[in-house]
């Protein structure tokens, strides 16, 4: 990979490494004076149910959530490596979303400002353990 392709993964993963909403952290930006820019794990299931419906051409109201929770990744992979890829190496706050749709499961990893991946399961790496705040 060259310099100015791993410059825009290091500056993208930068991006989602701000803190997602949750009250006992609260979001704010990298002086923590104002709140930062983030989406909430509703949100994150609204875009992922979509683009699941989107991808098999049927109607979201026939996506079932079969979980989603707010999570920590452990580095600006969102818990979806690509070989070949550089990642930031910073725990990253973000979200978890996992639907079923036409037999099929799909793995949505996504970071706390809304940005999200479908995931395959040959590259899904687990959350990182809870972080004592």
């Amino acid at each position: 990979m060259g310099f100015a392709s791993a410059l825009v993964v290091t500056a993208l993963a930068g991006c989602a490494s701000r803190p997602g909403e949750d009250a006992s952290r609260p979001a704010v930006d990298a002086d923590n004076t104002r709140p930062a820019v983030s989406a909430d794990l509703k949100s994150v299931v609204e875009a992922a149910t979509r683009d699941a419906a989107s991808r098999l051409n049927v109607d979201p109201g026939t996506v079932e959530v079969a979980s989603a929770q707010q999570v920590t990744w452990s580095d600006g992979s969102f818990g979806c490596p690509e070989d070949g890829m550089i990642y930031t190496q910073a725990l990253v706050p973000g979200y978890r979303v996992i639907l079923r749709a036409g037999g099929q499961v799909f793995d949505y990893h996504a970071a706390a400002n809304g940005h999200f991946v479908l995931c395959p399961p040959e590259r899904a790496v687990e959350p990182a353990p809870d972080q004592p705040i």
